[in-house]
């Protein structure tokens, strides 16, 4: 299940959080909590990025080597797996 589409990123006293909609708050409640790195990789896969993809971008924006992006992209990745959100 993919419902990235279906989520709405906002910010709340300085903290970033994914909101799902419409049919998307069926199948998920809650909201996921993330820092700005985590909100820049969630706004690439909405974006319909893959993981190389948004290694990539994190590459490049944040001037880091592809070991530490890839890491956090699939620990990020794994979460969003983990709670049925990817």
């Amino acid at each position: 299940m993919n419902t990235l589409k279906d989520m709405i990123l906002t910010e709340i006293e300085g903290e970033w959080y994914a909101v799902p909609v419409g049919e998307a708050a069926k199948r998920f409640s809650g909201m996921i909590r993330m820092n700005k790195t985590g909100k820049r990789i969630f706004e690439l896969l909405m974006e319909g990025k893959d993981q190389d993809g948004v290694v990539k971008e994190l590459m490049e924006e944040y001037e880091v080597d592809e070991a530490t992006a890839r890491s956090n992209v699939g620990d990020f990745i794994g979460k969003l797996k983990g709670a049925g959100v990817l």
